[in-house]
């Protein structure tokens, strides 16, 4: 994804407006833009990740992780906005070294209409994105079972038709490799559509998922023997999935991550995969809970100690003097509750606002009060009542997070959990509730 060329801190309005959106990305500019904000919430839950996959956090440069033979599954989740697809991009580089692993990241909605995803296409891009990305390496290495598969898959007579009339491939003239290689490149003008291929693939893979999840293992170990004879590319393989959590059909996630966890148990490949909050919370998912190992990035509190560092976010992005007025920019950060999207969006509905002009306080306290009502309005009379009675907390006055009503309040930042156990409600809510507006601040507990 090309991002637009710009000198930050910028003073220019229109590009101001473009930097703070939420979902703005910052690749490329990660030197200039990219702020670390393990040091003030921790970085336990990414030791313990590099742990389990056989890397000390204190270990010296070069060193081989010891390659376990049982393979970790890892569900990772954090509030919305939390920076989870940025944490994960910093896991990718800190694991893809020769010494360590062949890391590959599938950000699932560059790839595919999330909302056309199935089950079955979790295991195709598995082995279409793996292949893709040795293709894309010049990495060859020889294996009897991908060319069956590629066989298998290429079998039907219009799949091959298809292949040819919509994407100008000749399957006949192609090996195993470019086959997959092809797919990965094209998975989501297949799979996002009801296309001859797509329909085939996932139908021979629902016919018999634990058959392909067995002819799966026997390509990654082919695969870890080339690896290891080429001694360049990394000593194991590693998956690294964002965006499950965000677009996919609950159907579609219980079925990977619920209904499925056996298979996904046997994949004989490191998974790491972001998840919704629900999944920790909720007692639903408590039978497959032991299949996985879980991490949560940390909600980051505003403290003396954070606040230095959510203020760089933004006046890495912008230029303090010209968009910031006496005041403005700790109100904002002090409003944001320590979730950096709600802090981007404050400050881009200010600047969409004020037309680019500074931000004073007269402006940015029209702006809360529209974006509180908004929120505010996204609830419902049983959430309001569910709120002001301050029923998500237990007899003993602390969070009841198995509450199905406590993780949807968590995952639509109503509610702020803390590493030290506190809740808060959302600062842009403060004003709607007596209790919550009385002098004591938004801290519930």
């Amino acid at each position: 994804m090309s991002t637009p060329s710009y000198l930050f801190p910028v003073s220019d309005e229109f590009e101001a407006l473009e930097v703070t959106a939420p979902d703005y990305d910052i690749r490329g500019y990660e030197d200039r833009l990219e702020v670390d904000l393990d040091e003030v919430r921790g970085d336990e839950y990414k030791e313990n990740i590099y742990f389990r996959l056989g890397i000390k956090s204190n270990a010296p440069p070069g060193q081989p992780i010891k390659v376990a033979q049982h393979k970790v599954k890892i569900l990772f989740s954090g509030y919305r906005g939390s920076g989870k697809t940025l944490t994960l991009r910093n896991m990718r580089d800190f694991l893809n070294r020769k010494e360590r692993y062949l890391a590959i990241l599938l950000e699932l909605e560059e790839v595919m209409d999330l909302a056309k995803f199935q089950p079955e296409d979790f295991y195709v891009l598995i082995i279409s994105q793996l292949i893709k990305e040795l293709v894309e390496r010049q990495i060859r290495f020889a294996s009897n079972e991908l060319k069956a598969l590629a066989k298998d898959w290429q079998s039907e007579k219009e799949v091959s038709e298809e292949a040819t009339r919509k994407f100008g491939f000749d399957l006949e003239v192609q090996n195993e490799q470019e086959f997959f290689g092809f797919l990965g490149l094209h998975f989501k003008g297949i799979f996002s559509s009801e296309t001859k291929t797509s329909s085939t693939i996932r139908q021979k893979i629902k016919g018999d998922t634990p058959g392909f999840i067995d002819r799966l293992n026997l390509i990654l170990d082919d695969l870890r023997l080339g690896l290891a004879k080429q001694g360049k590319t990394g000593r194991d393989i590693v998956f690294l999935f964002d965006g499950s959590e965000k677009l996919m059909k609950e159907e579609v996630y219980r079925a990977i991550f619920v209904d499925g966890a056996s298979l996904l148990r046997d994949l004989n490949l490191h998974l790491i995969a972001a998840v919704p909050l629900k999944t920790f919370y909720n007692a639903e998912y408590n039978a497959v809970r032991d299949f996985y190992q879980q991490e949560m990035l940390p909600m980051l509190q505003v403290n003396k100690q954070s606040e230095p560092l959510l203020r760089s976010i933004l006046t890495r992005r912008l230029s303090e003097k010209r968009f910031f007025g006496p005041k403005a920019l700790a109100q904002i950060i002090a409003q944001s509750g320590g979730s950096i999207r709600q802090m981007l969006k404050i400050t881009n509905a200010a600047l969409l606002r004020g037309q680019g002009r500074q931000i004073t306080e007269p402006l940015l306290r029209e702006v809360l009060a529209k974006l509180g009502q908004e929120l505010y309005d996204t609830l419902t009379v049983e959430d309001k009542d569910y709120l002001q009675g301050k029923k998500y907390l237990d007899a003993q006055g602390k969070l009841s997070p198995a509450e199905p009503e406590v993780w949807r309040l968590i995952s639509q930042l109503i509610l702020f959990r803390y590493p030290d156990g506190s809740v808060a409600i959302n600062p842009l809510l403060v004003p709607f509730f007596v209790w919550a507006s009385n002098g004591h601040g938004p801290r519930l507990n």
